[in-house]
């Protein structure tokens, strides 16, 4: 179906013998012959129940509206609709988008001759049409121009009046018109004929009859007059709707938004029954998943956009569309896991959120301080030292690990206390925060309370500070170096 025309509404209030064909103010005709003129027959669809004239689409009508004083104003109608009252008549134009109308491919050169009366008309018949499907109907308009003189041809007693018709091969006439002798273009040498055609008919072969008649005299009554008649085969082919693709404004985006919604008012087709396929040119960056597009690192996202149409709308061409997304440190892990087996504790947790290519993850190890508060609280344990850095998102620890840094670090009885496990992730821009944590026991480990052993103490320094290490194996804290 056609789309709906927007509408401009706009009265004109025209004296009583006011027509919109076009005469010349001396041979305007009243109303009622307006409303049966071949203007009418073409573009009009009569409702004497609500006193209406609804013209029929078209792509364009070129109306001139003259005044009782012979003023002509002349208006090419290209935007929605426009009302014009005539006495109590109400006439309302529809036009149609033009974008997907009617193509005539090839045509024949035809001029109308009569014997003894000479060269009349010319034009050129339309021999090939391409038809646009998924439109209701659709008007072949083509020019024809007058050789005998404007006033021969748009005589009021006599003129000439040239009928055009097409007939299917099933023998249904599909659609017609008649250019009558008041039709005739009176300001140029170029008259457009038009007529209307549905898309159920359209399809297939047909035969263009025109047929002039040339009228010599007539009483109002009776009319004498010459007629030629010709016949032209007309190929109307099936032509797909065109449709195009828009995208809006793609606003820069953070990592840390993770994923964002594309909206049908971001990205559609012209047709908007049409749903547009989205697909990354930079699946590193980001990727689309349905309407979500998910970030996945720094840089510039570029999305194509894509239709392929079906079996009346053409395939929309591709167009690509980008946009920022800024990087920052990896987020932190908030599901590390971890199992027990033997002597051994499995960690595992998901690979987190990163703006850029994650390097490496840090396994920070805490001793608990505070036996006041519970093992579960963050607040119980001292600061955390990287007790071995890792590549994926599973590694173990065994239990000669752990006590090694009990001992290290001077753990007061390393049979009965607790250790809490976390995981830090850098990338190029830093390092995250601390992930959650996961505290085991020693006593699960079945350790027996160790003989006094020899300790070595060692100087550590950070800036102007000093703090000095007693352990089996000292190790500075973090931020510190050894003195040599």
């Amino acid at each position: 179906m056609p789309s709906q025309p927007t509408h401009l509404h706009s009265s004109i209030a025209l004296a009583p013998t006011v027509s919109a064909i076009g005469l010349p103010d001396q041979d305007r005709p009243p109303i009622a012959k307006f409303l049966r003129s071949g203007f009418c027959t073409r573009h009009c669809k009569i409702s004497t129940k609500k006193s209406t004239v609804a013209l029929k689409q078209s792509p364009l009508l070129l109306v001139t509206l003259i005044y009782s004083d012979g003023v002509a104003m002349k208006n090419a109608l290209k935007l929605g609709s426009l009302a014009l009252t005539i006495l109590n008549l109400t006439l309302l134009l529809p036009l149609a988008n033009s974008a997907d109308a009617i193509v005539i491919k090839e045509t024949t050169q035809y001029t109308a001759n009569i014997s003894g009366v000479g060269s009349i008309w010319k034009g050129n018949i339309p021999k090939t049409i391409q038809f646009p499907l998924g439109n209701y109907s659709q008007r072949i308009e083509f020019p024809i121009e007058g050789i005998l003189p404007y006033s021969v041809l748009a005589d009021r007693a006599t003129g000439t009046d040239v009928e055009f018709e097409l007939w299917a091969t099933s023998g249904k006439k599909i659609a017609s018109t008649t250019v009558y002798s008041f039709n005739w273009n009176p300001v140029g040498p170029i008259t457009l004929v038009s007529m209307s055609l549905s898309e159920s008919d359209a399809i297939g072969n047909h035969i263009m009859i025109v047929r002039t008649i040339y009228e010599l005299k007539t009483n109002g009554l009776l009319t004498s007059y010459l007629k030629q008649e010709d016949r032209f085969p007309i190929a109307i082919q099936a032509k797909k709707k065109t449709q195009t693709i828009s995208v809006g404004v793609l606003k820069d985006r953070a990592i840390s938004e993770g994923s964002f919604t594309l909206y049908s008012s971001d990205v559609k087709s012209s047709e908007y029954s049409l749903k547009v396929s989205t697909s990354s040119l930079t699946p590193n960056i980001c990727e689309p998943n349905g309407d979500q597009i998910k970030l996945l690192g720094a840089g510039i996202c570029t999305l194509s956009f894509s239709q392929p149409g079906n079996d009346t709308v053409d395939a929309a061409n591709s167009i690509t569309s980008s946009f920022r997304i800024s990087g920052s440190r990896p987020s932190a892990i908030s599901n590390l896991s971890a199992s027990m087996v033997g002597q051994n504790l499995s960690y595992s947790f998901s690979k987190p959120v990163s703006s850029s290519p994650i390097t490496k993850y840090e396994v920070a190890i805490q001793q608990l301080i505070r036996s006041g508060l519970p093992v579960t609280n963050y607040a119980s344990y001292g600061p955390y030292s990287i007790i071995k850095t890792v590549y994926s998102e599973n590694f173990s620890l065994d239990s000669a690990e752990i006590k090694n840094y009990l001992i290290a670090y001077q753990a007061s009885d390393i049979s009965n206390t607790s250790v809490m496990i976390r995981v830090i992730t850098y990338n190029d821009l830093g390092a995250s925060d601390l992930s959650n944590g996961i505290y085991t026991e020693t006593s699960r480990f079945g350790w027996k309370a160790d003989l006094p052993i020899n300790k070595v103490t060692i100087t550590c320094i950070k800036g102007k500070l000093t703090k000095k290490v007693t352990a089996v194996k000292p190790v500075c804290p973090v931020g510190y170096k050894k003195k040599v």
